[in-house]
This record gives structure tokens, C-alpha cells and sequence, in this order.
């Protein structure tokens, strides 16, 4: 009976394959480069095998394997399959000793693996293709951090190899982005709708509450203003999905210093309830637009909301003339900033202000983004003025076709 149990399944497991089928190296059996690697790892461990192996759908397929009379296997005979699935080192100094290897049929079977070292082939999209090991037919002692350190740096080697080869492809390199941007379109859209329905429900059962104790009654606001704020980034995640794809603008004549107040209305008492407050006394009475209203108000929601909870006390929106006719919009806050190390990465898809782990605040990095697609698709531009180390500034320049009058119309516009 064929095994078919033997190895767990990644979660993105069909991007995965797609990025390993994009690659193609599985059939790269002459290249110098992954023979020189696979013999430098084995002999860091003083091992009689070395392998570069790269883990298909059904298959593992080595296109180097010094000391091991094989250049591919089934899956079902993969221990590099683990290593794959939790994306990390394995590392099996006596195989009997691991209750998964145990009973694995590459340990009990005809190849009689006893000592497995290996260490996963993690590209920069995320995707694990493969292990760079050492194995052999008898138990040995466990690895020295030394051994290690050796074994990490040719697995890097190898990665920036296969990333950046000599002979660099296009068409691969496009294949690996198109097959990683998907994976990442699918998880945003997954883990969205999943969110959804619980949030619908702490938001619906909470505005069901009837409270008599004002302190209580606090509590309760704050149930609601929270599930508001987690609507919103939720909305962010579907909304910037979708501005992946083709994009359809519904224009027609707008406001745009309504669009900005009914923009901080939607705001107004999360941040009252976080002491903030947004001042609105520099825009004009009236702006008439040529405008996707919706996206606009989104656009502009994102910024504030990106004041609400990164930015400081107050934060002032003002309207200007540009260059040329333009007109510019400016959102600034008297927060603390961005550090300047990571200012070009905040208009990067989850991109942040400061590491993710010493930060104080919460947020997916796609507020911005997200807002600058939507100004990039009506002709402007959005952008980091430099300014002082203390504060942030956000300067939207909208071109001056869009202030004209004109009669409705839409737009079909195609997605980069």
C-alpha cells in the first residue's frame, strides 16, 4: 500500500509549488554552485551525504547529492518534507530517538537514515522550497553551534544563488513575484472574511447592551469604538485587495471639504475617547472635485485613522494650492514621528513606523499604501515631505483637471 502520511502539508503549500515550478531548479543537475554546496555541508559534519533538495508536489528531487546514489525521491520518502512544512532546522543527530522519524520509511526502509541535519531554503517571498542537508546510515552526537553557524551561512549562499544567479532570468523572477503576490492576495482575503463574522457579532451584541452605570456604560463605548477601529483595518485588508486587480473609478462632482469632514466625523470619537483631536479650521467652505467620492473618503479615513493610532495629541488638515494648478492636501499630527530608518518603508505594503516588536501601537501597515493607490488611480500623488524629527506629515498632491467643472463620468483604469 502506498504511504501516503508521511509528511505534514505547509498551508500555502499550492503557492509554494508554484514558486518552485517558477524557479525550475529542480531540474538543474549540472550547476557547479549546488555541488560545491551540498559537498561543503556534508563535510561540516563529516557526513557521506550532502544534498541540495528541493521539495515538489509529490516529489523531492536533488540537484546536487554527493555520496547519495539518488537524484530524486517520492515525497512519501522525505524527511526534507519536514523541514519544509515547519520552517525550521531539522536536526536529527539519531533519527530513532524522534518520535516523527521513528517510523518514517527513508529511517526503517532500504536508505536507513540514522543522522539528518538540515536546514530550510527560505527565499525572501517567504516560500520554504527545499532543505540544504546532511545525512548519513549511523547516529552521531548532536551539532556544535559552530557546526551550525557553517551550515546557516552556505544555506544564505544558496538562497542569494538561486535568488540572484549568475545568469539572471526575468521571466523566473516574475514568475516567483506573480506566484508570492497571489499567496499573499489569498491570505488577506482569507483571514478578512474570516474575521468578519466574529466582529459583526461583538460589534451587534454590544450596541445591544443596556447599561444603567455610566462606568460600565464607558466600557460598553469602548466595545463598540474598538470593534469600529477593527472594521475599519478588516475593510482596509478587502479594500487594498481589491485595488490589486483592475479597478473600475465611478467619478462624478463631489466635495472635496465635505469628503474631509465626513472623513473625520467617521473618527471623531474613538479619537475623543483617546484624548486626540483632529482640526478641520483650515479647509475651505467648498472644494468641488472630479472624484471617485467612496475611494476619496477611504483614502482619506486611512490617514486619519493612521493619526488616531500612531500620531500624537492634535493633528491639523489644510487645502493649498499646488504647482501648476494642483491642489494639495496636508495632514499633520505633533506625534513623535517615524524613525527615520524606516520612513520609505511606511509607504511599503505592511510597512511600519517602528519593529513590530518594540512598538506600542497596532496596525497592518496598509493605511498608507492603500491610500496612495487610491490617490496614484485619480492622477495625484502622495508623499513623506521631510520635515522636523518630531511630528508626522502626510502631503497629497491632487492635479488641477480634477477641480474643474465637469459632468459625470467613469473610468476604467487598470491596476499596476
Amino acid at each position: 500500500m502506498e504511504l501516503r502520511e508521511t509528511f505534514p502539508i505547509p498551508v500555502n503549500e499550492r503557492q509554494r509549488v508554484d514558486a518552485v515550478e517558477a524557479l525550475d531548479i529542480a531540474q538543474e543537475h549540472d550547476e557547479p554552485f549546488f555541488q560545491y554546496i551540498a559537498d561543503a555541508v556534508r563535510a561540516i559534519y563529516d557526513l557521506p551525504s550532502g544534498l541540495v533538495s528541493i521539495v515538489t508536489a509529490d516529489e523531492q528531487v536533488f540537484p546536487a547529492h554527493p555520496g547519495l546514489g539518488l537524484d530524486r525521491t517520492s515525497r512519501t520518502l522525505s524527511l526534507c518534507a519536514l523541514t519544509v512544512a515547519d520552517n525550521a532546522p531539522l536536526l536529527l543527530h539519531d533519527t530513532l530517538a524522534d518520535p516523527r522519524a521513528a517510523t518514517h520509511p527513508v529511517v526503517t526502509g532500504s536508505l536507513k537514515v540514522r543522522t539528518y541535519f538540515g536546514m530550510p531554503i527560505t527565499l525572501s517571498s517567504g516560500f520554504t522550497i527545499g532543505s540544504l542537508c546532511a545525512l548519513g546510515p549511523e547516529p552521531s552526537s548532536p551539532p556544535a553551534e559552530a557546526q551550525l553557524a557553517q551550515h546557516r551561512r552556505l544555506r544564505d549562499m544558496l538562497v542569494r544563488f538561486i535568488e540572484r544567479p549568475l545568469e539572471p532570468s526575468r521571466s523566473k523572477a516574475e514568475a516567483v513575484a506573480a506566484a508570492a503576490e497571489t499567496a499573499q492576495e489569498e491570505f488577506l482575503l482569507l483571514v478578512s472574511h474570516e474575521l468578519r463574522t466574529p466582529l459583526n457579532g461583538i460589534y451587534g451584541l454590544a450596541q445591544l447592551l443596556e447599561i444603567e452605570d455610566p462606568s460600565q456604560q464607558e466600557v460598553a463605548d469602548g466595545i463598540v469604538q474598538s470593534a469600529d477601529l477593527l472594521a475599519g483595518i478588516v475593510d482596509s485588508i478587502l479594500n487594498f485587495t481589491e485595488l490589486r486587480g483592475a479597478v473600475r473609478l465611478v467619478e462624478g462632482q463631489a466635495d472635496l471639504a465635505v469628503i474631509l469632514r465626513d472623513a473625520e466625523r467617521r473618527i471623531a470619537s474613538v479619537a475623543a475617547a483617546r484624548g486626540k483631536r483632529c482640526d478641520l479650521s483650515r479647509l475651505p467652505e467648498t472644494l468641488p472635485v472630479r472624484c471617485d467620492a467612496t475611494r476619496l473618503g477611504l483614502a482619506v479615513s486611512c490617514l486619519l485613522t493612521n493619526f488616531v493610532i500612531h500620531g500624537g495629541e492634535s493633528a491639523t488638515v489644510g487645502v493649498e494650492p499646488g504647482e501648476d494648478g494642483a491642489v494639495e492636501i496636508t495632514i499633520a499630527d505633533d506625534g513623535a514621528g517615524i524613525d527615520a530608518s524606516r520612513r520609505d518603508r511606511v509607504l511599503e505594503v505592511f510597512g511600519t513606523g517602528r519593529p513590530v516588536r518594540t512598538r506600542f501601537e497596532d496596525g497592518l501597515g496598509l493605511g498608507l499604501p492603500l491610500a496612495s493607490r487610491i490617490f496614484e488611480l485619480h492622477g495625484g500623488a502622495l508623499w513623506l515631505p521631510e520635515g522636523p524629527r518630531r511630528g508626522f506629515s502626510v502631503r497629497i498632491s491632487m492635479p488641477a483637471w480634477r477641480f474643474e467643472t465637469a459632468e459625470p463620468v467613469s473610468v476604467s483604469v487598470g491596476a499596476s
